[in-house]
């Protein structure tokens, strides 16, 4: 998804979560407008096209989460609402995708005011730290060559013998960022693992085979 969509849906996601858990305290800090903006997911087809109209949008968005995150800083929060993975997602997308700067008080009586700013894509920290999707926090987005995608890398290690039938030995899953460079070590040490492993395995059986001839020779 792009990044109107990421926001969006994230937003929707920690909202669905919500009213999940406390639906009545979501309905008392809620403006009705929120249930025309979020009530469906969020896809491309229904933005808007304009790139003023769509900047306009992803600071709206940007209002309404910081809304939220506001309100869960407020005495009086069901218990658990904070801690919900939804909220974490929610505070990591707006931590990067946005910037939130306090205005001038006009008067000394005057609550806080803040601006929102919808960052450029330019200003994004790199995408190691930034999720792609509400709903699974630990894929990321990479490109290899002509390839593109969201998620992870799955590397995986098998026999090599030329006249047997190649058998998978071990597969290690990393997010998508994690370059192939830094996964030798562990892939190795895996390896080894599993051989130690297995070897713990076959003196077991061994040892219970010795057990079960010596038995059936006593009876």
């Amino acid at each position: 998804m792009n990044r109107f969509e990421l926001v969006a849906e994230t937003l929707r996601a920690a909202l669905n979560a919500v009213a999940t858990v406390a639906p009545a305290w979501l309905q008392a800090v809620t403006p009705l407008a929120w249930y025309e903006r979020y009530s469906r997911r969020i896809e491309e087809s229904r933005l808007p096209k304009a790139t003023a109209e769509r900047e306009a949008y992803a600071q709206t968005v940007g209002e309404d989460g910081f809304m939220l995150l506001d309100a869960l800083d407020t005495p009086g929060v069901p218990e658990g609402l904070r801690e919900l993975p939804s909220m974490d997602a929610l505070r990591q997308a707006w931590q990067r995708h946005y910037e939130r700067t306090a205005r001038a008080p006009v008067s000394l009586e005057a609550s806080p005011a803040y601006e929102v700013r919808f960052k450029a894509s330019r200003e994004l920290p790199p995408a190691a730290e930034g999720i792609e999707s509400p709903y699974d926090i630990e894929a990321r987005y990479r490109h290899k060559r002509d390839t593109q995608w969201t998620g992870y890398m799955v590397h995986v290690s098998e026999t090599c013998e030329p006249t047997a039938p190649h058998l998978l030995t071990h597969v290690h899953t990393t997010p998508a960022t994690v370059h192939e460079a830094q996964c030798t070590e562990p892939i190795q040490q895996a390896l080894v693992d599993n051989l130690k492993g297995a070897r713990d395995l076959c003196r077991s059986l061994d040892l219970m085979k010795k057990q079960c001839v010596v038995g059936s020779t006593q009876l």
